[in-house]
């Protein structure tokens, strides 16, 4: 049994870097690697299922740590069922519509789980919300596993931010146990996915971390509306905060490729991380950037709920974050407009890390 707060995340550390090698051997084993192009990020061929091994940390940590129970369970099933949808779209491809079903059924039977204190019509529309939330986190992590390093920084400040919110409201529920996991875990992986990227984590991993994070956050909620403090629901009312980045960063891309006639699920190099890489920035210049504004959101949800203002301020505090997330991610997308790159040996690696195709990428 693993106790502690630090020791949970350092266990995931650990064991999300020693399974990397292994997952990589699987990975170059059965042929899901990506080869060097000039339109990529790599310069060598990386294995695409290190997610595994963030999956592998994540759920066996977390099993042997935490409180066992029916919402535990559910959360693991959640866990183990999008870490094998993404593992057969790294290997096979799966259809986005099937994708999202299945995303939709996990989350909307998750939070009937976790409510499972409500009245039939209230745990009706729960399910409901579970379908969409749950869908709209998992995807937004899919959709950031576009550059090296930024889908495992994001989601490692994400889930630490989940923790530490709870912990300074309070709290003392799984919420804050997943977060330091996932957290943990993420790092760990990031030791070896850091630019230059030696494994990538592929949708087994991004589809799992994005169900993991909704899931703890969903957590925190309910934790909240069982604990009643004014903390409690401060560090509820700001949970958005911790992925304010990831849903900034869908809704420009959604926008402007809806402009071009293009799908949004379709991959391209119009991500806020091609454009600033365009911009001059170098990848790990962009992670520091968008790190910061990352943990820019997450150090004010955990103010909020340290601070526990009257609900309606915490409110305009966080459409105020909102709107200004949006309004820079605008910026970005005016200032550095999308071109489609042109792939040629002669790019410097610079200008040939925006020419990343991301479902490539993932």
């Amino acid at each position: 049994m693993i106790s502690g707060p630090l020791a949970l995340g350092m266990a995931a550390f650990a064991v999300a870097v020693l399974m990397v090698p292994l997952t990589n051997r699987l990975a170059f084993r059965f042929g899901a690697v990506v080869h060097p192009r000039a339109d990529r990020w790599s310069r060598q061929v990386v294995p695409i299922l290190g997610g595994l091994a963030v999956a592998i940390a994540v759920g066996a940590v977390a099993w042997m740590a935490l409180d066992e129970g029916t919402t535990l369970y559910a959360w693991f099933a959640g866990l183990v069922g999008l870490t094998a949808i993404g593992l057969m779209d790294d290997l096979w491809d799966v259809h986005p519509r099937y994708r999202l079903i299945a995303e939709a059924l996990l989350g909307a039977g998750f939070l009937v789980v976790v409510f499972d204190d409500l009245d039939t019509l209230p745990r009706v529309a729960v399910g409901l919300a579970g379908a969409i939330a749950i869908p709209v986190m998992t995807n937004a992590t899919n959709l950031v596993d576009n550059s090296d390093g930024l889908a495992s920084s994001l989601s490692a400040e994400t889930a630490l931010t989940i923790a530490l919110t709870a912990i300074v409201a309070g709290m003392k529920g799984n919420e804050i146990g997943l977060g330091l996991v996932v957290g943990g875990a993420c790092l760990g992986f990031l030791v070896h996915n850091r630019p230059p990227a030696r494994v990538f984590m592929g949708d087994a991993g991004s589809l799992m971390l994005g169900f993991a994070l909704a899931g703890a956050g969903v957590l925190l909620i309910h934790d909240a509306e069982i604990h009643g403090s004014q903390h409690a629901t401060a560090a509820a009312l700001a949970v958005p905060l911790a992925a304010f980045v990831q849903f900034g960063d869908v809704a420009m891309v959604s926008v402007t490729r809806i402009r071009r006639g293009v799908s949004p699920f379709t991959g391209g190099t119009d991500h806020t991380s091609h454009r600033l890489v365009r911009a001059g920035l170098q990848p790990s210049e962009m992670l520091v950037v968008v790190g910061l504004a990352s943990g820019a959101c997450g150090g004010l949800a955990i103010l909020l709920a340290w601070f526990a203002p009257a609900p309606l301020v915490e409110l305009v505090a966080v459409v105020v974050a909102g709107v200004v997330v949006l309004g820079l991610e605008t910026i970005v997308a005016l200032r550095i407009p999308f071109e489609t790159p042109v792939a040629t040996t002669a790019l410097p690696l610079a200008t040939a890390a925006v020419a990343a195709d991301s479902r490539s990428r993932r």
